[in-house]
């Protein structure tokens, strides 16, 4: 099985700035989105080494190890850094005029002041220039992810590693 994570599965630091209505739609956003992939692959790398301590299963035990790939974003609320620095060069100030709609929707997400509202707005920025440097990210990510080792060549067995 492949996964592509949306988020890193390190831990993201803790702003000191007291969260408000938007940072915590964000959050639900990542919780209903995204943590349910970390959590899923998470339970099968649990099962697998489960798996693999106990051995051959003897009887109508009919569960297997399931290799996996799971590439995913090495710091947490990257997508929204990467969102918040599109929009600031493309789209605040006087560079919005071209796209009025997402000048206004990042104003009111507030798309600048972090990288939570950052990941808020990606969920809602279609714009080229993002989904240009979304593909890069993922390109990079990709990259890192070949040169790491693993498990079985390619092929994650057990835990989820943390970096």
């Amino acid at each position: 099985m492949i996964v592509i994570g949306l988020n890193s599965v390190a831990a993201a630091p803790q702003s000191g700035q007291r969260p408000d209505l938007f940072d915590g739609s964000s959050q639900i956003v990542q919780g209903r989105l995204v943590d349910p992939v970390v959590n899923d692959v998470q339970t099968l790398a649990g099962i697998n080494e489960t798996l693999i301590h106990r051995g051959p299963a003897a009887g109508a035990d009919q569960r297997r190890v399931i290799p996996y790939i799971f590439v995913a974003l090495r710091t947490p609320n990257r997508i929204g850094e990467v969102a918040r620095e599109v929009y600031k060069q493309r789209y605040a100030g006087l560079r919005g005029l071209r796209s009025r709609d997402l000048a206004a929707l990042g104003r009111l997400i507030g798309a600048t002041r972090s990288s939570t509202r950052g990941e808020l707005f990606s969920y809602l920025f279609f714009a080229p220039e993002f989904a240009a440097r979304l593909i890069e990210l993922g390109r990079a990510d990709a990259k890192r992810w070949t040169e790491q080792s693993h498990d079985d060549g390619a092929w994650q067995r057990g835990h989820l590693p943390s970096r």
